[in-house]
């Protein structure tokens, strides 16, 4: 939270970024209760896979505004 270009620009790729990841963990979570149905595997693997994505997501949107950041003070 730097400035507010920066909190904008987090907050637009950061949202972006989770549409696509939960999107996928959608789709594997689907494929996981059409094989495996409701276990505890299927569970325990959709949360892991959650916390994953936002783990990725963190460290992606600071590495981008890392990168911007440098662009913008060139």
């Amino acid at each position: 939270m730097k400035s507010k270009s920066n909190w904008e620009f987090a907050q637009k790729y950061s949202t972006n970024l989770f549409l696509v990841l939960l999107s996928l963990l959608l789709l594997i979570q689907i494929t996981l209760y059409i094989i495996y149905g409701s276990t505890r595997f299927t569970e325990l693997s959709v949360l892991i896979g959650l916390i994953l994505f936002v783990i990725i997501v963190l460290y992606k949107t600071e590495k981008k505004l890392k990168l911007n950041h440098s662009k913008s003070n060139e």
